[in-house]
C-alpha cells in the first residue's frame, strides 16, 4: 500500500490542442510518484480529444473526460467530483509545471495545512523561460495559521495572487465547507480565492518555483476584457455581501469580508473600469455606481495596517465623487505607493553598498 498522498491533477482543456500534449508531458515527468490525473474536455472543438487520447492511452494515471461546455468553474468542479485524491492541485491546459512540482508541495503538508501555495512564474508562450513571478510575498516555508480570520489581511497587505492554479488543496477541507467554483463567472479565481483563505486553518507557501504561467496565449479570458469581465466582478461583490457580510454573525468575520469587498471595489475601478472602452464607459459606469450603492459595510476596528486603512477610508469618501474622480485618485496613491517602495530599496542598497 502506498503510504503517500494521492495528488488529483485536474486539467480543464476547451481547444487545447495546440497545447495539451506538452502539459500532459510534464505531468508524467513528475518525480512524486501517487497521482492521477483528470483531463475535463469541456467541449473542445478542436483535436484536443485526439491530442490527449492518443497520449494517455498506455497510462492509467490520466482519466479523460469530456463534457458540454460548462466553462471553466464548471470543468474545474467536475474534475472535484471525479478525482479520488486526498489533495486537488489545478494546472491549467497552455501552462506548464517542473518535474518537483507535486514533490515541492507535498513535502510542506502537516496535517493543520488545507492550502499549500506554490510560486508561479510567469512565461510568454509554453516554455520554462521565467519573465517574472506573480506576486508571492508571504513568509516561506512558514505554516500561517487563520486565528481570527488573518490570513484575508495578511494577503491584502503583502500581496498574494489570487489563481487557483498552483495550489495543493487538501480535498477534505473543501468538501467540509462546500468549497466549489461559481459556476458562470469570469474572474471566478477572486471568490475561490477569498472562500479557501476564510475557512482555511493554515496554509504554507514555497520558495521556489513550481508552475509556468503561460501569458502569451492570445485566446485566453485575461486577453480578452469587455464588459462581462465588469459584470462578474460585480457579481462577486455581490455574493460576498449577501452570502457572507450580511449573514455573518461575528464581528471580526464582518470586518475581514467588508476590507475584501473594499479591495475588490477598488480593483473593479482601478482594472474594470479603467479597461472599458469609450463607447461601453456610461453603461459600465451605471453597473458599477448601482452595484455600490446597494451594498453598505461598516468598518469599526482596525484589522489593516495604518496606510491601507487609510487608503480604504479614503477610497469610502473619494468615491462619491465619481468614478473618474476616484480613479485618478487610485491611480496617484499607487504611484505614490511605488515611489515610496522604491526609495526604501535605494536606501537600503546603499547602506548594503556602503557597509
Amino acid at each position: 500500500m502506498n503510504s503517500l498522498p494521492l495528488v488529483s491533477i485536474i486539467i480543464p482543456c476547451y481547444n487545447g490542442e495546440a497545447f495539451i500534449e506538452n502539459t500532459l508531458k510534464n505531468v508524467s515527468e513528475q518525480s512524486y510518484s501517487n497521482w492521477e490525473c483528470i483531463i475535463v474536455d469541456d467541449g473542445s472543438k478542436d483535436d484536443s480529444k485526439g491530442v490527449i487520447q492518443n497520449f494517455i492511452a498506455n497510462d492509467s494515471r490520466f482519466l479523460y473526460h469530456f463534457q458540454e461546455n460548462k466553462g471553466l468553474s464548471g470543468s474545474r468542479n467536475t474534475g472535484i467530483d471525479l478525482c479520488k485524491g486526498d489533495y486537488i492541485y489545478f494546472l491549467d491546459a497552455d501552462d506548464l509545471i517542473a518535474a518537483c512540482t507535486i514533490e515541492e508541495l507535498v513535502r510542506l503538508l502537516t496535517p493543520e495545512i488545507d492550502i499549500v501555495f506554490g510560486k508561479t512564474a510567469i512565461t510568454d508562450g509554453q516554455n520554462k523561460k521565467i519573465i517574472n513571478y506573480l506576486e508571492h510575498n508571504l513568509p516561506t516555508k512558514t505554516k500561517l495559521e487563520n486565528n481570527s480570520k488573518q490570513l484575508i489581511p495578511l494577503v491584502l497587505e503583502n500581496k498574494i495572487s489570487c489563481v487557483a492554479h498552483n495550489r495543493l488543496y487538501k480535498k477534505n477541507f473543501l468538501t467540509t465547507n462546500g468549497l466549489k467554483f461559481k459556476d458562470g463567472l469570469l474572474h471566478e479565481d477572486e471568490i475561490w480565492f477569498f472562500e479557501t483563505l476564510f475557512y482555511a486553518n493554515a496554509i504554507i507557501l514555497n520558495d521556489t518555483p513550481t508552475y509556468f504561467y503561460n501569458t502569451g496565449n492570445q485566446s485566453s479570458i485575461t486577453n480578452n476584457f469587455n464588459i462581462k469581465n465588469t459584470e462578474s466582478y460585480l457579481r462577486i461583490v455581490e455574493i460576498l455581501y449577501s452570502e457572507y457580510y450580511q449573514k455573518s454573525k461575528k464581528a471580526v468575520d464582518k470586518e475581514v469580508i467588508a476590507a475584501y469587498i473594499t479591495h475588490l471595489e477598488m480593483i473593479i475601478i482601478t482594472h474594470c473600469y479603467y479597461f472599458t472602452s469609450a463607447n461601453e464607459k456610461p453603461e459600465v459606469n451605471t453597473l458599477i455606481n448601482n452595484t455600490f450603492e446597494a451594498i453598505k459595510t461598516n468598518r469599526t476596528k482596525q484589522i489593516l495596517t495604518d496606510d491601507l486603512e487609510k487608503l480604504h477610508e479614503k477610497f469610502k469618501k473619494v468615491l462619491p465623487l465619481g468614478l473618474d474622480t476616484t480613479l485618478n485618485y487610485l491611480r496617484f496613491y499607487r504611484s505614490k505607493s511605488i515611489k515610496k517602495i522604491l526609495k526604501r530599496n535605494i536606501i537600503f542598497l546603499k547602506s548594503k553598498f556602503k557597509n
